[in-house]
């Protein structure tokens, strides 16, 4: 699917459909606290985390206002706060994400693995709807 795609399709399901964009791509992510790694980035609609039952256990989510503005903000997991901000919280902190600096404003409830993969290194980040 193209972002040409979700127009037609989201016309097209039944009223009171709950549905979210995600695309994921590995980038290269650091910090001025670790070396750079190159984690998956989520990048999700707004109503991504809710849909998921998704919580946070520090900060707090992407605010609406945030989605329509177009602002520089993440959170992340649990694997990615350990590695890019040892001792520290990473709340209000920079990551730079493919050479862009976004702000942290949370940090995602654990969520396991899938397929072998943690999904606590995952960085969630705003997708345009």
């Amino acid at each position: 699917m193209t972002e040409d795609d979700i127009g037609p399709v989201t016309e097209a399901l039944p009223t009171g459909t709950r549905w979210a964009i995600i695309s994921s791509d590995p980038v290269t992510v650091e910090s001025r606290y670790a070396r750079p790694r190159k984690p998956y980035l989520n990048a999700v609609s707004e109503q991504w985390m809710g849909i998921k039952n998704m919580s946070v256990v520090e900060g707090r989510m992407i605010s609406q206002q945030e989605y329509e503005m177009g602002s520089h903000v993440v959170v992340i997991g649990e694997d990615l706060k350990t590695h890019f901000f040892p001792g520290l919280s990473p709340l209000g902190r920079e990551l730079k994400i493919a050479d862009l600096p976004y702000t942290v404003v949370g940090v995602a409830e654990k969520q396991g693995s899938a397929f072998g993969l943690s999904m606590a290194s995952r960085v969630r980040a705003r997708a345009r709807t």
